[in-house]
């Protein structure tokens, strides 16, 4: 204990073994209800088989408590299709970005390149790595920020030229809903335009392997942003470059991720204020960001040497948005005669009461990672027409042209060749 100059004691309580999620719930309340109390966990990170290291003590958060957390531990002995690779991440300075930097220590790459327009990010990425790297872990990797803007498609070039990387982890996007609603032509532009520069700048780079996290919105979509993700994967599918060699992932929600919903929630309760939810019919997948990484590593392990790979993420957590907020109340509020007050306001633009990780007409194998499958995909000569005429199109909407000035930021125009591409889209309430 570490006694503080006016007089109280702040406590600590170190989690060092694995604990089930009710003693987990009964701690995290502790942790919220006593304001000098704080509740770390001690996380196992195999390095290698032989000696498990103990690194990084973090704070206990509501998503370690709500759900277990079903990551495989990163071991970079088995990782060794990794070794002595060039890395690039964009979007580090994000959730899922720094996830993917962070574990990338405990394997045998030379190099991570985190790059990312924001340079705040980018910095908290960076000093998270050398924390680690203070602790024994990762020594010997080369950490370098870049600052890079994915839109500029000459910056994009040159700086993949100049790096020269082994494998791009493209993980840089906008992903929330209602905003990409709000801001169709930015979203877009920046998310399916961003992602087809860097493709280019891979194949002229010699880049062996792209790997692109993909999202279940972008599964029969009705949204801006699950249809930029959807053309993303259609592009990546399609392409004709011989490399690099692809790898798409798509899953669900992502636990506390940046502005994600379960931190909303949490502190409306903490408030006593009511919570505003969209509909209390609506369900929601969720994944853990580790686990997401972890798998993610784990398919460039298996199938590197694949041309293109499309794969989903199964998740195992599945709630209603009413009973989420019934579960983070639980933790918080113990007078079981005290309810919450909930408001529902509707379902906003975009979105559905439940997505959905796999559409119909995707046939999905069985992979040796646990929730883990693979889609068989067969695109024609007519599917790769399709998606470069959309392109085609798209890019006079999102950048200005002058032989076309009138296509340029028409709402009237994306919404029509959104329609012509992509059935499920058409079938939305138009609330634009």
């Amino acid at each position: 204990m570490q006694e503080k100059p006016h007089g109280y004691l702040k406590r600590e309580c170190i989690i060092c073994t694995e604990l089930t999620q009710n003693t987990l719930q009964d701690l995290y309340t502790m942790q919220c209800t006593q304001p000098h109390m704080t509740v770390r966990v001690l996380p196992r990170v195999f390095s290698d088989i032989e000696e498990p290291k103990y690194v990084h003590c973090k704070i206990l958060e509501l998503q370690d408590v709500l759900f277990k957390n079903n990551a495989i531990p990163i071991n970079g002995n088995l990782l060794s299709s990794l070794d002595n690779k060039r890395v690039l991440i964009t979007g580090a300075g994000g959730t899922l970005g720094s996830e993917l930097a962070i574990q990338l220590l405990h394997t045998n790459i030379s190099d991570v390149y985190l790059l990312g327009h924001g340079e705040y990010s980018i910095f908290l990425t960076v000093q998270r790595m050398k924390k680690f790297q203070s602790l024994g872990v990762g020594t010997q990797i080369r950490c370098h920020p870049v600052l890079c803007e994915l839109l500029e498609r000459n910056m994009v070039m040159r700086t993949i030229a100049d790096i020269r990387p082994d494998i791009i982890i493209h993980a840089a996007a906008y992903k929330h809903v209602d905003l990409v609603e709000s801001a169709p032509f930015i979203g877009l532009a920046s998310n399916v335009f961003a992602t087809r520069f860097l493709l280019d700048a891979a194949h002229e780079a010699s880049v062996s392997s792209f790997i692109f996290p993909s999202t279940d919105k972008a599964c029969e979509p009705i949204s801006i942003y699950g249809a930029s993700k959807l053309i993303c994967e259609e592009l990546l599918l399609c392409s004709q470059y011989p490399r690099p060699n692809i790898i798409i992932v798509r899953f669900a929600n992502i636990l506390a991720s940046r502005g994600s919903v379960i931190s909303v929630f949490e502190e409306q309760i903490v408030e006593n204020s009511s919570v505003a939810i969209t509909d209390a019919r609506c369900l929601r997948y969720f994944t853990h960001c580790s686990e997401i990484a972890s798998s993610m590593l784990q398919l460039y392990q298996q199938y590197h040497a694949k041309r293109v790979q499309l794969f989903i993420l199964v998740s195992e957590i599945k709630l209603r948005i009413d009973d989420f907020v019934a579960k983070i109340a639980a933790l918080h509020i113990k007078d079981t005669q005290k309810t919450i007050d909930i408001k529902e306001l509707g379902l906003r633009a975009g979105e559905k009461l439940e997505e959905i990780i796999c559409a119909e007409h995707e046939k999905k194998e069985s992979t040796t990672l646990p929730s883990v499958f693979s889609i068989t995909h067969d695109h024609t000569q007519n599917n790769i027409t399709d998606i470069n005429s959309l392109l085609k199109n798209l890019e006079s909407v999102c950048f200005y042209d002058s032989s076309k000035p009138e296509q340029y930021r028409s709402l009237e125009s994306l919404i029509s060749y959104l329609n012509n591409h992509i059935p499920s889209f058409a079938m939305r309430k138009q609330k634009l």
